[in-house]
């Protein structure tokens, strides 16, 4: 019997919160990609291609990070002795790579706008799907800080450090195209583009370090 002094008992981890986190990630990253087609198509917004090309490659990368889980929840066995966990360090390095291509890409794409901008049309529709995106990003970061309460994870903290760069891409995404409607230049357009591409380098780099960290401690332990 436990003693009043023991205090309570700490909650064993349970590994299908961070199975949960997976597949709320790939749920929010696949509605939002449809939306910002939607909106990408209707206006022709860098600022709108930019949270899309995010969306894009958080769709690939939660997958990615969904299977890892899946596979570092596998037992210790003749090959791995000290089980699979190592694998949710190549995930965050792959998804790291994956967020530098895509700061290259919005680079690009800005450069071409501010050369030759455009107007955007359909403003009502990018702004609402753009809200709707702010939201929907900021429900996901709530489940996924829960669910690493209850079940420590490399590949769902990373996947969480992504989503949570989201909810300002979103809500910046929406200031920019609020005030190009009120009247504002439209380089402010293709200049958010750069800033959520410098944003994403900086998490990107983040989150490579901490794979590699990973990886490079489990070699040692293994030596």
């Amino acid at each position: 019997m436990t003693s009043p002094s023991s205090g309570p008992v700490p909650r064993k981890p349970d590994p299908r919160f961070a199975l949960l986190a997976g597949a709320a990630a790939i749920g929010t990253a696949v509605t939002l990609i449809i939306a910002k087609t939607i909106a990408w198509m209707m206006t022709g917004s860098a600022s709108v291609l930019a949270s899309l090309t995010d969306s894009m490659m958080d769709a690939w990368v939660s997958g990615v990070n969904l299977m890892a889980i899946r596979y570092s929840l596998k037992p210790a066995d003749e090959d791995h002795r000290y089980g699979h966990g190592k694998i949710e360090g190549i995930a965050a390095l792959f998804q790291a790579a994956l967020m530098s291509a895509a700061t290259i890409f919005l680079c690009l794409e800005a450069a071409a706008r501010i050369y030759k901008p455009a107007p955007i049309d359909s403003m009502p529709v990018a702004l609402g799907v753009m809200a709707l995106s702010t939201v929907l990003s900021t429900g996901l970061v709530l489940v996924q800080r829960y669910c690493l309460r209850r079940a420590a994870s490399l590949a769902v903290e990373s996947d969480q450090a992504h989503y949570s760069t989201d909810i300002v891409v979103n809500a910046g995404t929406l200031l920019a195209l609020g005030l190009i409607h009120w009247g504002a230049p439209l380089w402010i357009d293709s200049a958010f583009a750069f800033v959520v591409a410098a944003y994403l380098a900086r998490t990107a780099y983040g989150i490579g370090m901490k794979g590699y960290h990973m990886l490079m401690l489990s070699l040692i332990h293994i030596s």
